[in-house]
């Protein structure tokens, strides 16, 4: 913008400054008292605003008027003439998080009536709840100033309005008012300024809008108006700034001759080429804004001649090509040009380079994909370069150094890599730098000394460079970014402790340092950081207790400070100046707190309290009560062994979430309704509460009661009412719930988690099932459910898991399993009476990782196939294809335990990478597929106790990720094959029971598993087993030739042996006659004294 200002940029100026101040103005000395009157009805007025963070503290009996904040009085006469209650905008980091504790609420109070003399009103950027504009205001018609806009008001424009006849300013935008506009806004024709955008107003645009001769500002945008754009809007011959929604024609635009700021919406421009022509006949014109509209790819205009025009803002469009119209490119007085989000793809185009005197230049979020060209780095002109969220490749030019007038540089999220180049340390303005998400793999030393080098640390407001891969320690010099007011160095894999010199940056407001692996006990300098709003430490390793040093940080809104090995007792004292604290997280930690029961904590606006395992039993800690901003709370695992109070119930109205789990809480709930704030979520797994199941709310999305010992029929909990519920996700697993499921799931149309499972549940599931047309997960395990497959699941292509284990379904598995059930991450049918053979189909699962069909009747060949479970053939090192419901704003893991040979593997925080099959206790047969070993991701298979036949495939040390291998107790020959000793990954194998011969391949893994692996195979032999195959070498030798040859040498010596000594002995008989003689004469002398002998 140059010197051309007009009275609007005027006004602006002077109210952004009023806005971030707090006025308290007397244009008088103090000797001029308030009137009493007027003093009462401003604290009437206070005592019906809500104010948490305690704005109109001066506002007091026992203080000066003069001295209270926000109002302004008449020099003379004492009088009330100003009342500035708007809350100040967020800041650019973080800022949302912080708006809700600045922000006044409550109820506008009709005493404003008393102030008579009052012309400026101005209650913007608050939250009055949706409650209607106040009828009375249209009654002080002494205003000629009123600001409405953004302050949560509701309904229609109060008549009475419309007798604000003094009215010089009218803001009502961003609010959720609706209706019509009557015509009766005719009446306040000295509007200089009148806004009424961003609301859901329909009908037509009153014509007499056009009547206001003296406007300079008009906002109808952003609306659900119908009907054409009155053509008397062009009679505004003072109109400087506009801004319109849909508009059907655009020809009566053309006689706005002094309009110099031009926004339209929603427009459809694709079948018409006037528009051009139109706004190219607006001389004054500097800002045009043509935002969500749908242009015509051909149009290339012959004429461009904007003489006046500097910015050009084309975002959130529909171009009907990836490519940069053309015609941008000619306006060669642009200052500012913003692209944003429109889809654009391949590289940034050349005819950027034409556009000379650009300062502004926003690319971001759109889809270019080359690399950052080096023609860019000639602009020495411009001050912003935002082209984040794009997929530009390759590394940051040392050319970056040339761009020395560069204020703001933003890359994040693309998919840039390599170092980042010393000339950065040139960019001596430079106030903001955003290089998150680059594959920098560099030293944070590197970094901070090149921005430290020369000029660029003296600058430098806000520095991101999260999850860019950075490493090693942060250095003492970080203490020198002065003015530093924003550092994120968040998902990296910093370690060491936090340097001392950190405490210097007396400027910083939001540090986030959340994932890395520091190291060490906060330094004592961090008390010095009285600026800090927000700290986020989570997920790292410091020690000890940090609240001995935070606790001087009075301004903290935002302190995150979970999952680290912080230790100590947390006292009241540690707290007490945490006044404006909103969220207060230090779960999964050491720490314990110690404070009274009755205790009332400073930080009064918290909205947040997750204090999980911070050791806060054995009791209810009851000072939470008085936290009456509180929409989240978080005290599982504390060891309360106490009741639930009957204030809690009182507070969930308000909560979004309460996790109350893993404690040891007991009660009855039978008669109790859960009911939380709009889409909340309630956790009271793992307790002892007792009883009938309690009643939910239609306000409640997440619902986990598991783990509990709630007992009886589940027909009262689901089928007490008849109108929807909103409940996405229901675990009522592992109670004693026990009988029939009843045919109530229609009541229940939303619900997308449903686990069913470790309960006394008997017979056939209701096809009304069929009636949940989300469901994503359903978990029946370990019940007494019968009947055949579940046919209400056919064509159900959403499901991701299910687990129908340790029941009693029955039946084949039907083939259409995996055609329908497409999306299918996890199918658990172990424990049945299913039988017949696997179908082939269930190869098409192509997402599919885990498969247990254990304990089953089944029978026939694996099929074939089985190298078609596309997610078990690649190694999956990532959790991008983690198996999880993003519900309440967070992600809730699926958990489901691997049973493997008795041992349960529990992958409740990686699941997305186990891989599992297992088809152990069946009775299938036939040889193990080839294509097996193929799945080159599997972590652990299972083929036990069935009737396989053949060998083990020899390429089996294909399967580099097996964790475990059972193939026991079927009956598998040959030798193990050698590859197998290249499993360096499997911690469990068993081949036992088979009739494997040989010897078992040498390795260390191998080697290390115990005999009890290989037994039951008595041709094996080798370590760890005790027959040593060098012992038994040789007698095998011997053995093995002759019965290759079908002769047993052993048996043919032995007939041979006799035959030879029958001979010997019978030949001489048969011979000599003589011999014969004495030889039976012989027999019978022995005969007789052997009778001889028995007789005596």
């Amino acid at each position: 913008m140059d010197g051309s200002c007009n009275i609007v940029v005027v006004v602006f100026l002077w109210l952004l400054t009023l806005s971030n101040v707090d006025l308290c103005i007397c244009r008088t000395s103090y000797k001029v008292q308030c009137l009493p009157s007027e003093r009462d009805a401003l604290l009437k007025m206070k005592s019906h605003l809500s104010d948490p963070s305690n704005r109109l503290a001066s506002w007091s009996l026992h203080a000066n008027c003069c001295s209270w904040a926000s109002v302004v009085w008449h020099n003379i006469t004492g009088h009330v003439l100003e009342l500035h209650l708007t809350t100040p905008p967020p800041s650019q980091f973080n800022g949302d998080l912080f708006y809700g504790t600045l922000m006044f609420g409550g109820q506008v109070h009709s005493s404003l009536l008393d102030l008579k003399h009052l012309d400026y009103l101005d209650l913007s950027n608050n939250d009055f709840g949706g409650m209607h504009i106040p009828g009375f205001l249209g009654s002080m018609t002494s205003l000629t100033y009123l600001n409405l806009s953004n302050a949560g008001f509701g309904g229609s424009i109060p008549l009475q309005f419309w007798n604000l006849s003094n009215l010089i300013y009218l803001d009502l935008g961003s609010n959720h008012l609706e209706g019509s506009i009557p015509h009766q806004i005719g009446k306040l024709s000295n509007l200089q300024y009148l806004a009424l955008g961003g609301n859901e107003f329909n009908g037509s645009i009153p014509h007499q809008i056009g009547n206001f001769s003296n406007l300079q500002y008009l906002d109808l945008g952003d609306n659900q108006f119908s009907g054409r754009t009155p053509h008397q809007i062009g009679n505004l011959s003072n109109l400087i700034n506009l801004h319109l929604g849909f508009v059907e024609n655009l020809q009566w635009i053309a006689a706005l001759s002094s309009l110099q700021h031009l926004e339209l919406s929603s427009l459809n421009l694709s079948n018409t080429f006037d528009w051009f022509q139109v706004l190219h006949s607006l001389p004054s014109l500097r800002e045009l804004h043509l935002l969500e509209c749908d242009f015509n790819h051909h149009f290339e205009p012959s004429i461009i001649n904007f003489s006046s025009l500097a910015v050009l803002h084309l975002s959130d469009s529909y171009f009907h090509t990836s490519l940069i119209p053309n015609w941008v490119f000619q306006l060669k007085r642009l200052v500012h040009l913003q692209l944003n989000n429109n889809s654009f793809q391949g590289p940034i185009p050349v005819g950027i380079q034409n556009l000379t005197l650009l300062q502004h230049l926003d690319l971001s979020d759109n889809q270019f994909n080359s690399y950052i060209p080096d023609w860019l780095y000639s602009f020495s002109h411009l001050k912003s370069l935002i082209l984040s969220q794009n997929y530009l490749v390759g590394t940051i030019s040392m050319n970056v150094g040339n761009l020395t007038s560069l204020v703001t540089l933003d890359l994040h999220e693309n998919y840039l890599e390599g170092s980042i180049p010393i000339s950065v340390g040139n960019l001596c303005n430079l106030k903001k730098l955003d290089i998150s998400d680059m594959k920098c793999n560099q030293q944070i030393s590197q970094i901070l000394k090149i921005l430290l080098a020369r000029c660029v640390s003296h600058a430098l407001e806000i520095f991101h460079m999260s999850g860019s891969q950075l490493s090693g320690h942060l250095i003492d010099q970080i203490g020198l970014f002065k003015n530093l007011i924003a550092l994120d160095l968040s998902s990296n894999s910093i370690q060491g402790p936090i340097p001392n010199s950190l405490g210097n940056l007396a400027s910083l407001k939001y540090l986030d340092l959340f994932s890395n692996s520091i190291k060490g006990a906060l330094p004592s300098s961090f008390g010095n950081l009285t600026s800090l709003m927000s700290l986020t430490l989570n997920r790292n390793q410091l020690e000890g207790n940090p609240f001995e040093i935070l606790g001087l940080l009075c301004k903290l809104i935002f302190l995150i400070l979970e999952h680290n090995l912080f230790q100590g007792v947390v006292k009241e004292a540690h707290l007490v100046n945490f006044t404006r604290l909103q969220i207060l997280s230090v779960e999964r930690n050491q720490l314990t707190l110690k404070v009274d029961p009755n205790w009332n904590p400073s930080f009064q606006l918290l909205e947040v309290l997750a204090l999980a395992s911070s050791n806060s039993g054995p009791h209810f800690p009851s000072w939470i009560q008085s936290l009456k901003y509180l929409s989240h709370l978080d005290i599982s695992d504390n060891n309360i062994c106490d009741s639930i109070p009957t204030w809690l119930w009182g507070m969930v109205g308000n909560l979004d979430y309460l996790n109350l789990s893993h404690n040891h809480i007991e009660g009855e709930l039978s008669n109790m309704l859960i009911n939380t704030f709009s889409e909340g979520a309630v956790d009271l797994n793992s307790n002892k509460l007792h009883g009938q199941l309690p009643y939910v709310s239609q306000n409640t999305e997440y619902l986990d009661l598991s783990s509990n010992w709630f007992s009886g029929s589940i027909t009262r909990f689901l089928c007490h009412k008849q109108e929807e519920t909103g409940l996405l996700f229901l675990n009522l697993a592992s109670n004693n719930l026990s009988g029939k499921v009843p045919d109530c799931w229609a009541r229940w149309p939303y619900l997308e988690v449903v686990n069913l499972g470790n309960n006394h549940f008997t017979g056939i599931l209701h096809t009304s099932m069929s009636s949940l047309p989300w469901l994503k997960m359903l978990n029946l395990r370990n019940n007494t459910f019968s009947g055949n497959f579940l046919s209400f699941l056919k064509n159900r292509r959403d499901i991701v898991c299910l687990d129908l284990g340790e029941n009693q379904f029955s039946g084949m598995i039907p083939s259409w399993v995996g055609q329908s059930l497409s999306s299918l991450k996890i199918l658990v049918l172990r424990s049945n009476k299913f039988f017949g053979p696997i179908p082939y189909q269930i190869c098409d699962l192509s997402v599919l990782q885990i498969l247990d069909l254990a304990d089953n009747e089944l029978t026939g060949h694996l099929p074939k196939c089985i190298n078609h479970l596309s997610a078990m053939l690649v190694i999956n090192n990532s959790l991008e294809s983690h198996i999880s419901f993003d519900l309440v704003s967070s992600d809730l893991w699926v958990v489901e335990p691997l049973l493997l040979k008795e041992r349960v593997y529990d992958y409740s925080s990686n699941l997305g990478l186990v891989t599992s099959i297992d088809f152990s206790n069946n009775r299938l047969s036939g040889e193990i597929p080839t294509e097996l070993p193929g799945l080159k991701g599997l972590h652990f298979l299972n083929l036990s106790n069935n009737d396989f036949i053949g060998k083990i495939p020899q390429n089996i040390g294909n399967m580099e990720s097996l964790e475990t291998m059972d193939f026991s107790r079927n009956h598998l020959t040959g030798e193990i094959p050698p590859s197998m000793s290249k499993l360096s990954f499997l911690s469990m194998l068993n081949l036992s029971h088979n009739n494997l011969t040989g010897k078992i391949p040498t390795g260390t893994q191998i080697q290390s598993f115990e005999a009890s692996s290989f037994v039951g195979n008595y041709d094996l032999c080798g370590p760890p087993l005790n027959n040593s195959c060098s012992s038994n070498s040789s007698s095998s030798k011997e053995e093995e030739v002759p019965h290759v040859k079908g002769i047993n040498w052993f048996f043919v010596s032995m007939a041979f042996g006799f035959i030879v000594g029958f001979w010997i002995v019978v030949g001489p008989l048969l011979y000599s006659s003589s011999w014969r003689y004495a030889y039976f004469q012989f027999i019978d002398r022995m005969w007789y004294k052997l009778q001889y002998s028995s007789y005596r």
